[in-house]
């Protein structure tokens, strides 16, 4: 285990200086990826609970509140559904803007550091790329030094 580990290191020493950076998005990826998975395991609501409650409060003529609703988990269908019943009295245009505005702030929570994983898919390939690109010119360097009578083992190290 620990010789993995260190031949780990090795090999990254041996990638340059680009290998760094992509160890770096790696990690703070993984980070990402793991927060999110909790995050939306959390959210994770049952959509027949969901809809048995709304039975039930629709079939029952007692006053029907916001905390009816948490018999599913607390998840964003609930919350909007509670945004939904808090406002029933108000105004139709009113009760939209509601549900709007707390519509948009449910997407931002369920989107929060899916950019930066955007970011990370997409411009690590690039530095993969770049780090190739510095190994080339390397190596090249070194053929233009022996002036074309380079033994491959040179090269290959």
């Amino acid at each position: 285990m620990i010789e993995t580990f260190t031949s780990g290191i090795e090999l990254m020493g041996k990638g340059g200086v680009m290998m760094y950076p992509i160890f770096l998005a790696s990690v703070i990826a993984v980070a990402i990826i793991i927060e999110r998975l909790i995050f939306f395991k959390k959210c994770k609501e049952n959509p027949d609970d969901i809809l048995t409650a709304i039975k039930e409060l629709v079939g029952s003529n007692k006053h029907i509140g916001g905390n009816d609703l948490k018999k599913s988990k607390d998840g964003p269908v609930s919350r909007m559904l509670e945004v939904g019943v808090e406002a029933r009295k108000e105004p139709r245009w009113k009760l939209e803007e509601k549900l709007t505005v707390h519509g948009q702030e449910e997407i931002s929570g369920l989107r929060k550091n899916l950019r930066v994983l955007e970011v990370i898919a997409t411009i690590s390939p690039l530095m993969g790329l770049l780090g190739t690109v510095i190994g080339m010119v390397k190596a090249f360097n070194k053929v233009a030094q022996y002036k074309g009578q380079v033994d491959p083992s040179l090269l290959a190290g």
